[in-house]
């Protein structure tokens, strides 16, 4: 029996592909700063996930051979199907939610049985196997491992569920493995379904043919956008390669899939995974949000710039018809009457330097700041201007020498000409 779900791998591919090109696109923007946020989210979820797993050995009971040996044997047994070494620690958590969740924390493996799973199935011990192997299959194919990583993928519509979707077949394939039979792995399913009492009068072939439903469209759409197929088919997902038969499950209207590829997957799989996501969603905000509002603001200074070249104009016709620098002021030259970029206040011109007073729609962080373009000149008929906070170019005679002070705009919002020398690009 092969193990694997048919599309897991192939989906898997897709998504380190699209990570991979994520994170770099990432790393390159923010210029190394993802890994400072990463560290800190490191941080974090080290933190949280320290609290889970202390109150699940502070308060969960510990399975092995001197306690409830008959999960522990199970628990072994389902190891060695599947090649798992060492076992990982298993705890039985009451917790009133009927799951089952395998973790990881500081390289350990945990694998964890909800009571409600085991008082459920107290009179079918074998549907218990189809658990426990289900969840070893997170930890066999390395799906913990891999989840931060591909955390950019899972987030774009079809692809990050559809992904989930066949991880979770391929762990029922897990327990498939690990149960003795299939109708214990049929019953571990239906106990999902139904309460314990009702679980071994429950008609499998009954409850299959549920599934003929899913090709409608609200819940083709709904599954689209879900992380775990509908119940119904997981079971004759099951049952069919247990009987050695091909799966086959009803098609999803196409309009679903139209529409379900608008809606970014948000799932999780687990308290963990929880916590997970949204660290990842706010590490990602962190990220775009103080990036995008740079690119803007610079933006808007360029638009100052490019405003101020009018007025530059005039100063070095002026000086080259024989004017001073230092007589050079709004009142006694022909300029432009208003700014031409709406970020602008104001442009004067004093002393014979352009000065850009930031305002009008521009972001706050500039309104109210200048900045200043300073002219120079080798010879006679040649002026050349120092932008901003950059050193004025070597041999050319400036006007003054402290210019940078009457610059107030930050050097990050500055495009690399006026930007002082340590600053770099």
């Amino acid at each position: 029996m092969n193990l694997i779900y048919k599309h897991e791998n192939a989906l898997k591919i897709i998504s380190i592909v699209i990570s991979l090109v994520a994170w770099l696109a990432i790393l390159y923007f923010s210029k190394g700063l993802v890994l400072v946020y990463v560290l800190l989210f490191a941080l974090g979820y080290l933190f949280a996930q320290s609290g889970f797993i202390s109150h699940l050995r502070g308060t969960g009971v510990r399975v092995s051979a001197d306690q409830y040996p008959d999960v522990f044997q199970a628990l072994t047994e389902s190891c060695q199907k599947l090649d798992i070494d060492p076992v990982p620690e298993c705890y039985i958590l009451r917790t009133n939610t009927f799951n089952a969740l395998a973790t990881r924390f500081l390289g350990r493996n945990f694998v964890v049985l909800f009571a409600d799973v085991i008082e459920a199935l107290r009179e079918q011990p074998d549907a218990l196997r189809f658990y426990i192997g289900h969840e070893l299959g997170h930890l066999a194919r390395r799906h913990l491992q891999w989840q931060p990583f591909l955390m950019p993928a899972s987030f774009l519509p079809l692809l990050g569920a559809a992904h989930h979707r066949a991880k979770e077949y391929t762990c029922d394939r897990h327990g498939l493995a690990c149960a003795p039979n299939l109708e214990a792995a049929q019953r571990g399913l239906l106990a999902i379904a139904t309460s314990g009492s009702r679980l071994a009068s429950t008609n499998v072939g009954g409850y299959i043919e549920q599934s003929q439903a899913t090709g409608a469209f609200w819940m083709s759409f709904h599954e689209l956008i879900g992380d775990y197929p509908w119940l119904t088919k997981r079971v004759a997902e099951v049952t069919a390669v247990g009987q050695g038969d091909t799966p086959s499950h009803p098609k999803r209207g196409p309009f679903a899939w139209i529409l379900a590829a608008f809606i970014p997957r948000f799932g999780a799989s687990g308290g963990a995974s929880v916590l997970i996501t949204i660290a990842m969603i706010g590490v990602l905000a962190a990220i775009a949000i103080p990036a995008y509002q740079d690119y803007t603001i610079r933006a808007q200074v360029a638009s100052g710039l490019g405003a101020a070249e009018a007025y530059k104009a005039v100063v070095a016709e002026t000086f080259i018809a024989g004017g001073n620098f230092d007589e050079m002021n709004s009142d006694n030259l022909s300029l432009p009457a208003q700014p031409a970029s709406p970020y602008l206040d104001s442009i004067r011109v004093a002393g014979g330097a352009v000065v850009l007073q930031f305002g009008g729609s521009a972001n706050g962080l500039i309104v109210g700041k200048q900045l200043v373009l300073v002219p120079g000149r080798i010879n006679s008929e040649e002026v050349v201007w120092t932008c901003g906070l950059a050193p004025a170019p070597e041999g050319v005679i400036i006007t003054f020498d402290d210019h940078a002070k009457y610059t107030n705009v930050p050097a990050r919002y500055l495009p690399p000409e006026c930007r002082p020398a340590a600053a770099g690009q």
